[in-house]
């Protein structure tokens, strides 16, 4: 029963840390980014793809054996402290879930192109005029496209 209890607490977090992620896509002034609610719909697939993953990260934690020589093929020793905590108590599931998307999302984004398959990743934001001399600059660029 304690596994359901750390492995809600670890969804609770996951699902805060991608709710974060929409909302801080969707306020940004990139126009190309839908609102929260349709974020999901329009991005669900490197979503489910990369809470896949973090969800099978998080259950080899449980298994301790296959964790250690995965942290050891690696060169991470002295890890097993971090399994411990993760697996035992709800505060340090629900962080750890909250934590392992934004990491997830860089190694993904770095590491993807070097996958023999394809990872589906959300694209990066685009780069929109901010500063009034941008916004001057973009509007007579339109202006000048709309003069016959």
């Amino acid at each position: 029963m304690r596994h359901l209890y750390l492995l809600g607490c670890f969804f609770a977090g996951l699902l805060l840390a991608l709710i974060n992620k929409a909302d801080d896509r969707a306020r940004g002034n990139d126009p190309n980014v839908p609102k929260w609610p349709r974020y999901f719909t329009e991005y669900w697939i490197p979503l489910t793809t990369r809470a896949a993953i973090e969800t099978a990260i998080f259950a080899l934690l449980f298994n301790a054996e296959i964790l250690k020589q995965g942290l050891e093929a690696i060169g991470w020793t002295n890890w097993a402290w971090a399994t411990m905590m993760v697996t035992q108590f709800l505060p340090v599931a629900f962080l750890f879930g909250l934590s392992v998307d934004p990491i997830m999302e860089k190694i993904v984004n770095k590491l993807g192109a070097l996958l023999p398959f394809n990872v589906p990743v959300i694209p990066p934001p685009q780069k929109v005029a901010t500063t009034i001399p941008q916004v001057l600059e973009k509007i007579d660029a339109i202006a000048d496209k709309e003069k016959p």
